[in-house]
């Protein structure tokens, strides 16, 4: 199992951002796995964000009573609700007129990150002096922030179970949630915690994805499938589950179930208009694993079908053009399979077996 990680953002709904892409690669090349940031949307509505804890007192009081473990728990959603809203900021380009509206609008955010007890005294300096440095150094210190109050939260989460403290569901997703957001080394942590508010009926589509995503890591399809069921039953529109769940079936051997969730794939993004880069990387490998499942199956034209529409979605496709080499050749179209062959041979010499396959069809394979 291969992994790439690359940061996006996306629309936001219910208390969601949509942040970080794990691409795994399984099945020659062709398994896509989505995690999505998460967060459960319950838990946004019930968290006032505009209470400012006094953080002194809690600290104090927590001195004073160390089992104290709802205060602990208050601190903790707080730092995670902090951290949360970091992540979410945009920084404004458009919206400003002038500098000085610019130059408020950073004014006011330093004061709010004083009042959570940041020391912000060389940010208030470079924003009067030195603009440009200061938003390098503000977009740097607001990362270095958002990891240090996620941090802040699992410690404190950790020292409640360690004191013999309970966690209910809703706990256990917050922690989960806070391990998630410090990066691909939290995410044993985050499936851990995830998978028991689960357990405990507190979860949603998302982080049943991110859970299905770690089971397939970890090899454990059948894991994986079941999490993917309980993910579309919350999300049935949802084309990444269904292509998640092809691409297992597919790993499994299971090449008619596989199919028709990759068909399924299809059909959902057929009816969306103006799809992100992300999701048209999706439907591409979607159509291109149908193909090769279609020509596993020996069910040809079908598969023929299916990788036309891999090519038109992109012209250069190697994959693409190599699959079509070979449902040609299949046919007997020996002319068509070399067409193909060829053009996969110019961009990429050593791709597969594509020069055994010039060689046999007549196409100087030998010489490429």
């Amino acid at each position: 199992m291969s992994g790439i990680f690359r940061k996006r953002e996306e629309d936001r709904e219910d208390g969601f951002s949509t942040r970080g892409l794990l691409v795994g690669g399984i099945a020659a090349g062709l398994m896509i796995a989505v995690a999505f940031f998460l967060y459960w949307h319950g838990v946004s509505e019930k968290t006032d964000k505009s209470v400012k804890l006094d953080l002194q007192r809690i600290s104090s009081a927590l001195s004073e009573e160390p089992l104290a473990h709802e205060k602990r728990i208050e601190l903790a959603r707080y730092y995670l609700q902090w951290g949360l809203s970091l992540t979410r900021n945009d920084l404004p380009e458009g919206d400003f007129t002038t500098d000085s509206q610019l130059v408020r609008f950073f004014e006011n955010r330093l004061r709010e990150w004083e009042r959570m007890g940041e020391d912000v005294t060389e940010l208030r300096r470079m924003l009067r002096r030195r603009f440009r440095d200061f938003r390098r150094r503000y977009v740097a210190r607001e990362r270095e922030l958002s990891r240090n109050l996620f941090e802040k939260a699992v410690v404190l989460y950790r020292q409640v179970i360690a004191l013999g403290g309970t966690l209910d569901g809703r706990d256990w997703y917050d922690a989960g949630t806070a391990y998630y957001q410090m990066g691909p080394e939290g995410y044993p942590f985050a499936a851990r915690f995830l998978a028991r508010a689960a357990a405990e009926g507190v979860t949603s589509a998302r982080a049943l994805t991110f859970l299905g995503n770690e089971a397939v890591a970890r090899n454990q399809i059948d894991t994986a499938i079941r999490y993917y069921f309980r993910a579309a039953r919350l999300a049935p529109s949802d084309p990444v589950l269904a292509y998640n769940l092809g691409l297992c079936y597919k790993q499994k051997g299971e090449t008619e179930r596989s199919i028709s969730y990759f068909r399924r794939v299809q059909e959902l993004y057929s009816s969306r208009q103006d799809l992100s880069e992300e999701e048209l990387s999706i439907r591409l490998q979607s159509a291109l694993a149908l193909g090769w499942s279609l020509l596993k199956l020996g069910r040809l034209e079908e598969a023929e079908e299916e990788l036309n529409d891999v090519l038109q979605l992109q012209p250069d496709s190697i994959e693409g053009h190599y699959w079509m080499g070979v449902v040609y050749e299949a046919q007997g179209r020996r002319e068509a399979a070399r067409v193909h062959f060829r053009r996969v041979a110019e961009e990429q010499p050593d791709f597969r077996d594509v020069k055994v396959h010039l060689r046999r069809l007549g196409g100087r394979g030998e010489s490429l």
